[in-house]
């Protein structure tokens, strides 16, 4: 398993590697598979917009929606750079938001994913805000943003990127912001104080809050 999320009505998703999917709620359970759409690349992302619909964003470029038992499949021609890691996210408002190499970073509008930034960093992950907008991580810079407002800089991550990676961010109910590397540990972000929390290994992939 990849990445798992949970979405209304106790029902959870697990992305999988060779183009599998499983949505598991009580009583049933749905397979999805590469016949059905999905890609058989390496799953990223998984995010529920305010539609209700599934998105899975892939390492080859491809994005996955699935509305009840349908997969939908987009790529170049819906905006997207091929082979390049399709990083997703959804903000307060369920907006999906999307991020890939060279620092692209935009949302899916009419249809299609249109870029509205390009952010230096080799490493570009996206995380929800809770008040609006997105929480952006670019290598060791921590950013906010708001569609149509600054690119405003909140914090640094004291990593070093040549053997570590911003992966996962969550802000939780107290508007701590929490970010998960990938082979530098985990950091609480109050304001722009950084702080290191001691964890039993050095990658961390996935952060909930129940």
């Amino acid at each position: 398993v990849r990445k798992m999320l949970q979405t209304s009505g106790d029902r959870f998703w697990l992305a999988l590697d060779g183009g599998i999917v499983i949505s598991i709620a009580p009583g049933k359970t749905n397979i999805f598979t590469a016949a059905d759409g999905l890609s058989i690349g390496r799953p990223i992302s998984v995010v529920e917009t305010r539609d209700g619909a599934v998105w899975i964003g892939y390492s080859d470029g491809i994005a996955c929606r699935i509305v009840g038992q349908k997969v939908t499949r987009f790529g170049e021609r819906e905006g997207l750079t091929p082979k390049s890691n399709c990083r997703l996210a959804t903000d307060s408002e369920g907006q999906l938001w999307f991020a890939q190499i060279g620092g692209r970073v935009g949302v899916w509008r009419n249809e299609r994913f249109q870029e509205i930034l390009s952010i230096p960093g080799k490493h570009v992950r996206l995380g929800p805000a809770r008040s609006d907008g997105i929480w952006i991580c670019a290598d060791t810079k921590i950013f906010s943003y708001r569609e149509g407002g600054p690119l405003v800089e909140r914090a640094q991550l004291p990593i070093d990127i040549s053997t570590a990676a911003p992966e996962i961010t969550l802000e939780d109910r107290s508007g701590t912001l929490w970010v998960g590397t990938f082979g530098g540990g985990l950091f609480r972000c109050e304001g722009s104080n950084v702080e290191s929390v001691d964890i039993s290994h050095g990658t961390v992939l996935s952060l909930f809050e129940d």
